[in-house]
């Protein structure tokens, strides 16, 4: 007879949606990605997830495996998904193998083809152990992870949907039984790598001495580059996700470049004692500079953490190299059993003052163990909650969103001002890509490195002292103080400037260094040359004054002529690359400046003097290029500098023109850097004409108590002993009705004086409102915060759930009450909730809290909350008048608690 039809390969249909089955079948296309495919048509209700799923022959979570799909959808949104099974963690509320979800992405392609491809499924998987630990304990363990199944969420909305699922490709494959596992940073014995002689890592204090000489890290996350580019950029130290294989730690050997990884083993689970030695061999590793224990550390991974440190420290005992580790809470044990604390913060893009980041800088380490080495990781671009916000709301894929490259410069110079004694540049993406925002990025870091390169032996080892004035208000500094020199380190820090910098640059300015020995002399570093500023003493210091100040600069205070010599020999050899450097940026700049005009400039927002700043500019530009061609590299370079200048001032205009109606930059996310500031313009004139609808999220005029918590409005605390919480209604002048909502922290004893808040004491957390993909949101309210909120940088933090931190609205204090207004885009259908924590000491009054709906498409409402058992439950909400709770332990509610620091 003739053959039997092909069985559909995808089945078991898993909905919190009432469905349909209309059609399941195995039909014929004329595509090239895919001559055959399953056709799924299916009508739903409301919901968030349809998964179809299909086993797969296990394979071994390795670098090497990668997953993808073809699909052919009528609307956007089908996302592709593995199933990991983690065999050595088991579930505690069921026994089995704690499983999770790695997802490729989403189909973005209505009415073609688009192959969904998942890789890095060692990176994600890392990620998603983490979110598995807060919730269910430290023991979970990654290793001998595997897939055993694929999923595709098929859920695009209430309505009927159809798909083709076509060709499922499994590159990589390794089973579960292979004896010898492929991955380098699990497997069995590496081979033995001969001694290298590169020195060894040891600590002196809080420095890093190699040779006995100091070391300042200059660190940059890999990301698949040629080693030998990164050196190039000037980069001495790589820091890896994963241990890496032996021909990239030889190939790192080889070009004297350092590594940052996490050990050969983890945690320790069950017992496990660690690897015996004969297994791994630690003298394998010479170019790991330190061993990283991760980022985002809580209180929950302490004791696995404590118990991993011993265990690496008793194999590596011969190297004794360094343990690193990047904590949001409990700094004080963790410094305790690391060597350095990695401070991973960086404001560009967000809410946080520029000032304001060189505090917490300054700050973050006295809630440390004193003396404990600070690293401190900035990122090199924006956050990926902000891009994916950007082009959804621009609806344009290829949008451009990067930071300037003074942004960058002054960023790094302000972690420096702070006292890192090592920097950690996050990238996440390739460096050595051929694009025009990379190869701006790439020149950037490179000018960068070239200008550290100069100092970095008293980065390393030098004590930073703050206290520098000068005779503009905006301009400030540090010096950092080491054996017979100073470091000068001014900086220009204009309010906004992690949105876009200001002009920043002034003429004759005038630092006053205190503490500065008379036989001191004046070096500035520039790459135009060592150049001699006018210096002389005055009351209470050395004034040093320089001519010509742009966003920062480098000033060596010394009497040794040693130092001197060895400075200027360094700058003469850096004019040339310098030069061509800051011009490929600056033309980039004048381009996007022009731009800027063009579109901006056609609109009521229209500057008169734009024209003469660009001509400005372009005079400066043609100067520099004449100079280059006679090979005067120092004097083409200050032109270069005098070409950006007048761009920042224009660009800087238009910026606060574009913003002037939003209640705060990060109200809209197209807002939040130069590169997206058109979209945003384009972008805000249809939204501020369109209609929006409420949701149903219940209860945010705080009214009635009763009813706010029936709503599902939650709050939660950390446990800290040192401060008292309060939550609840409040007839103390309310913005409208009887009551608004109070958020008060204070001091447990209000003798004791509270200086630093470690995380956030307390945070509301929004009733669930089911979103759908595609649909922009308004979240609105108004917020009373009468004195300033102290022990904290962040104040009163607004939150939502889908960008987190990233676009968080953070308030100090207001006069009376404030309006705030944030438009986010719903990038992916399911539940929206808002966050107000209070992070520091004081008093904030919420009231009229609203989410309203650009697309027709309503929310459906509320999602019901889950039920929680009693031990689990959230603090309740108090009653006007009542005496505030005694600390409790955190707690956590039906949609959990960010983890905010």
């Amino acid at each position: 007879g003739a053959p039997a039809a092909p069985r559909p390969a995808w089945g078991s249909p898993e909905s919190d949606a009432r469905i349909q089955l209309v059609e399941h079948a195995i039909v014929s296309t004329d595509d090239r990605l895919s001559r055959t495919a399953e056709l799924i048509r299916v009508a739903s209700g409301n919901g968030s997830y349809l998964y179809f799923s299909r086993p797969v022959e296990e394979a071994r979570v390795i670098e090497e495996l990668q997953l993808s799909l073809a699909v052919k959808s009528e609307t956007a949104g089908v996302e592709f998904l593995a199933r990991v099974v983690l065999p050595r963690s088991l579930d505690p509320n069921t026994g089995n193998p704690v499983t999770c979800l790695i997802s490729a992405g989403r189909y973005s392609s209505p009415g073609h083809w688009q192959t969904l491809r998942m890789s890095g499924l060692p990176l994600e998987l890392e990620r998603q152990a983490r979110l598995l630990r807060s919730r269910l304990g430290p023991q979970i363990e990654t290793r001998e992870a595997y897939v055993d199944q694929v999923l595709v969420n098929l859920y695009a909305g209430p309505g009927n949907s159809s798909v083709l699922l076509g060709e499922l490709e499994i590159t990589g494959h390794v089973g579960r039984d292979l004896a010898q596992d492929v991955d380098a940073g699990s497997g069995g014995p590496p081979r033995r790598r001969p001694n290298l002689a590169i020195g060894k890592p040891r600590f002196d204090r809080s420095i890093l001495l190699i040779e006995n000489r100091p070391f300042f890290p200059r660190s940059i996350d890999y990301q698949g580059e040629e080693l030998s580019f990164l050196q190039r950029l000037g980069f001495n130290t790589i820091r890896f996700k994963k241990l890496p294989p032996d021909d990239l730690l030889d190939e790192a050997a080889r070009l004297g470049l350092w590594v940052i990884a996490p050990p050969p083993f983890g945690p320790p689970v069950g017992g496990n004692a660690g690897p015996p030695a004969e297994e791994i061999a630690a003298d394998v590793y010479d170019p790991v500079l330190a061993w990283d224990l991760g980022p985002g550390l809580s209180n929950v991974e302490v004791p696995a953490v404590n118990a991993w440190a011993e265990q690496i420290r008793r194999w590596d005992r011969d190297r004794s190299r360094p343990l690193v580790a990047s904590p949001i809470s409990n700094l004080r044990v963790y410094s305790r059993h690391l060597n350095v604390l990695i401070l991973d913060r960086s404001p560009l893009g967000t809410s946080t003052e520029m000032a304001d980041f060189v505090d917490w800088v300054r700050q973050r380490p006295r809630l440390a163990r004193p003396g404990t080495a600070v690293w401190t990781s900035l990122a090199t671009q924006p956050a990926r909650a902000l891009v994916e916000q950007c082009r959804a709301l621009a609806a344009d894929g290829t949008l451009d969103t990067s930071f300037a490259s003074e942004q960058l410069r002054l960023l790094v110079h302000l972690a420096l001002t702070g006292g890192s004694r090592g920097l950690l540049l996050a990238s996440d993406s390739r460096l050595d890509g051929t694009d025009l925002p990379t190869r701006l990025r790439a020149a950037t870091l490179e000018l960068i490195n070239l200008e550290l390169s100069l100092v970095e032996p008293w980065l390393a080892s030098g004590q930073t002292a703050v206290g520098v004035s000068s005779t503009e208000a905006k301009a400030t500094g540090a010096v950092i103080q080491a054996e017979q020199v100073r470091i000068l380190l001014p900086v220009w820090v204009e309010p906004k400037s992690q949105f876009v910098p200001g002009h920043s640059a002034g003429y004759r300015l005038s630092f006053l260094v205190p503490g500065v020995p008379k036989s001191h002399e004046a070096y500035e570093l520039t790459a135009a040359g060592l150049m001699r500023p006018k210096a002389h003493y005055a009351a209470g210091g050395m004034r040093v004054t320089l001519d010509e100040f742009d966003v920062t600069s480098l000033v060596a205070l010394t009497q040794d002529p040693l130092i001197v010599s060895t400075l200027d020999r360094r700058l003469r050899a850096l004019p040339e690359r310098a030069v061509a450097l800051a011009r490929e940026l600056a033309v980039a700049k004048m381009m996007q400046a022009a731009e800027v005009d063009r579109e901006l400039g056609a609109s009521s927002l229209k500057l008169p003097q734009a024209a003469g700043h660009l001509e400005s500019a372009r005079k400066s530009l043609a100067e520099c290029d004449r100079l280059l061609g006679e090979k005067k590299f120092a004097d083409a370079f200050d032109e270069v500098q005098r070409t950006t200048r007048p761009l920042r001032y224009l660009e800087r205009a238009y910026w606060e023109t574009s913003v002037k109606p939003l209640t705060s930059p990060v109200a809209s996310p197209l807002a939040a850097t130069l590169s997206t500031l058109v979209a945003h313009h384009r972008w805000y004139a249809e939204a501020s004409r369109a209609l929006w609808m409420p949701t149903p999220l219940g209860e945010g005029q705080f009214e009635n108590l009763e009813r706010i918590q029936r709503a599902g409005w939650r709050y939660f605390q950390h446990t800290d002993p040192t401060v008292r919480t309060w939550v609840g209604p409040s007839p103390d002048q309310p913005r409208s009705g009887q009551q608004s909502l109070c958020l008060r922290v204070t001091p447990a004893n209000p003798r004791v004086a509270v200086e630093l808040i470690e995380s956030a004491p307390v945070w509301i957390t929004s009733p669930a409102i089911q979103v759908a993909a595609g649909q922009t949101l308004r979240i609105r309210g108004w917020v009373r915060v009468p004195r300033p909120i102290t022990g904290s940088i962040d104040g009163l933090m607004i939150l939502d759930s889908l960008t987190g931190e990233a676009l968080a609205e953070r308030i100090r204090r207001t006069e009376g009450w404030q309006e705030f207004v944030l438009y986010r885009a719903v990038p992916h259908s399911g539940r929206f909730s808002v966050t107000f924590a209070m992070t520091g000491l004081g008093e904030a009054w919420i009231d009229d809290v609203q989410v309203e709906v650009r697309d027709s498409t309503a929310p459906t409402g509320p999602a019901p909350p889950p039920q929680v058992p009693p031990q689990a439950a959230a603090p309740q909400f108090n009653a006007p008048g009542a005496s505030p709770p005694p600390p409790a332990a955190a707690q956590f509610g039906p949609l959990g608690a960010p983890r905010l620091r």
